[in-house]
């Protein structure tokens, strides 16, 4: 007994049981609906065209923003596809996706310090068989886009994730 209680657990093993806590202690899960998806080939003026339209947007819509080398990515509430269209009609549109949903986890402020966080969320949706369409991260939030038919799928994967 008295070598169990001086046994160190290895440092893999503690990060794992951080990990499991960090997993335990998600913060709160949103689910938006009613979500279209935008990609556009960047070009000089794809800022402009953005601007003009963050001035127009309702304030309490869904918006996220990303841009890559080569395009960049919009996803915004299908109520301001009219307006997302009308501002970005000199661009160039690669592809554009509707009926999709956006689940978003928040974070514990100390996430970045845990290895292997993300590929735990990844790899409850790979075993449910679940395709990402997109995937939105900020420092302590998480969100992933998927189509509206596997919205309740994704969604008891992630809820799974605390077990």
């Amino acid at each position: 007994m008295m070598a169990l209680r001086r046994y160190n657990p290895p440092k893999d093993l503690r990060h794992s049981n951080q990990l499991k806590s960090v997993l335990k202690n998600l913060g709160d899960i949103t689910v938006r609906s009613n979500l279209v998806d935008f990609t556009f080939k960047n070009s000089k003026t794809l800022i402009n065209s953005h601007t003009k339209l963050l001035e127009t947007i309702d304030s309490n819509a869904f918006y996220g923003f990303s841009r890559g080398i080569y395009e960049s990515n919009m996803v915004i509430s299908a109520s301001e596809k009219t307006k997302t269209q009308t501002h970005f009609k000199n661009e160039e549109m690669i592809g554009l996706h509707e009926n999709l949903s956006a689940i978003s986890i928040r974070l514990p402020e100390n996430n970045s310090k845990i290895s292997g966080l993300y590929y735990q969320i990844f790899k409850r949706f790979a075993w449910e068989g679940i395709s990402l369409y997109e995937v939105i991260s900020t420092t302590n939030e998480f969100t992933v886009l998927v189509e509206d038919n596997n919205v309740d799928k994704a969604f008891s994967a992630i809820k799974k994730l605390n077990n």
